[in-house]
């Protein structure tokens, strides 16, 4: 099965979009609620995966040592959306740019420990 990066990634837009708005949906007490997980809360798991977008774009893009924007507990739903949202659409212009031969190639960057 052929799998359309470009339609992939416009899915991922969407779906992350969606999750954004239902977040903002919660009253503040839900969000941000100690959930006993490794990202604590709605909100730290929603800003943990933001995070990793930001660091994989860069990658694509062959940015090394990408320090990811951190957005805060108290800047709320809105300013995650604000910055998440223009990196979701680098990734949908940055698919567009990419020849289909060029997509099966590796990608190589160094991990956050500087291991390869």
């Amino acid at each position: 099965m052929e799998i359309d990066p470009v339609l992939h990634l416009s899915y991922h837009r969407w779906a992350t979009e969606q999750l954004l708005e239902a977040a903002r949906g919660l009253e503040p007490e839900a969000l941000h609620r100690d959930l006993g997980t490794p990202n604590r809360s709605i909100f730290g798991t929603l800003a943990h995966v933001f995070q990793a977008d930001q660091i994989w774009l860069g990658r694509v893009l062959g940015q090394s040592g990408v320090v990811p924007v951190r957005v805060e507990p108290e800047q709320g739903i809105d300013a995650l959306q604000r910055e998440w949202s223009p990196r979701l659409a680098a990734w949908t212009d940055w698919a567009r740019g990419v020849a289909p031969e060029a997509w099966t190639r590796p990608v190589s960057y160094l991990h956050s420990s500087g291991k390869e």
